[in-house]
């Protein structure tokens, strides 16, 4: 499946937090969505799953208006972890992944959706917790939990807003390596981060948003040039390469920061 979004501009609350922002995703793709707080990354993210409408522009999934593909189709083909989700009820973790088997409930058999609930426990590292109640976790399990329950809806398009937040070392790359598998198996992968070091090390590809706007579009290396991350986020950064491969290092400010954003 392929994802494309032409020209989206979104409004909020009276605020421009997205002005003319395309972006393609597609199959086997692990794309990075960095920006600082207030750029507009989760704005967009919602945009592309339909949670919020936008004031112009067009998405499409495989071509076709997004708006004009049944919502239950949708929820088969889009998985949507977003940030801090909250999980209100004392539910299993069990059950909790078991949610994200919904959209298939009448089109596929009990043992189908047993296998994918198993697989994705499995893969978020999430087994042994699967008879404690959401109220016993931590915020760093939260984050497992939820990312367990996207995972069962086998959608050939994952959308993660920040899923290493909240996470140790240990399992922010983890969870890095499990979005990279995904997308080595077919599924594009679109993930909010703030880590530039993760970004670099995992990702195929980085757009980058700033003010609402996107301003790159590349490699790593491409996109986190001096120019821009100098733009985006004022600072100066130490580049390296380790193992064949590319990294960024944050260092150094330049003047004071700017006023936050929502979206």
């Amino acid at each position: 499946m392929r994802i494309d979004a032409e020209n989206l501009t979104l409004h909020l609350g009276g605020r421009k937090v997205l002005d003319s922002v395309s972006l393609s995703l597609g199959g086997g793709e692990l794309v990075g969505l960095v920006g600082p707080n207030g750029a507009g990354k989760t704005s967009l993210l919602r945009a592309l799953a339909l949670l919020v409408e936008p004031t112009s522009g067009q998405v499409t999934y495989d071509g076709t208006a997004a708006e004009s593909v049944p919502g239950g189709e949708r929820a088969c083909e889009i998985a949507y972890l977003a940030q801090n989700a909250p999980v209100h009820w004392p539910l299993t973790v069990e059950r909790i992944v078991e949610l994200g088997r919904l959209p298939y409930r009448g089109r596929a058999e009990a043992a189908r959706d047993r296998e994918a609930v198993e697989a994705a426990l499995r893969a978020a590292g999430a087994e042994a917790l699967r008879h404690r109640t959401a109220d016993t976790l931590s915020g760093g399990e939260r984050t497992r939990v939820l990312l367990a329950r996207a995972l069962a809806v086998e959608a050939p398009i994952l959308l993660a807003d920040e899923p290493s937040q909240a996470l140790d070392p240990y399992h922010q790359l983890g969870t890095m390596e499990l979005l990279q598998a995904q997308a080595r198996n077919g599924t594009g992968v679109l993930v909010v981060l703030h880590d530039l070091a993760l970004a670099c090390r995992y990702c195929d590809r980085l757009v980058l948003l700033a003010e609402g706007r996107k301003i790159g579009d590349g490699s790593p290396r491409e996109v986190l040039n001096d120019r821009d991350l100098e733009r985006a986020y004022r600072i100066k950064a130490l580049r390296g390469s380790h193992e064949g491969r590319f990294f960024v290092l944050p260092w150094s400010k330049i003047g004071p920061p700017t006023e936050d954003a929502p979206g």
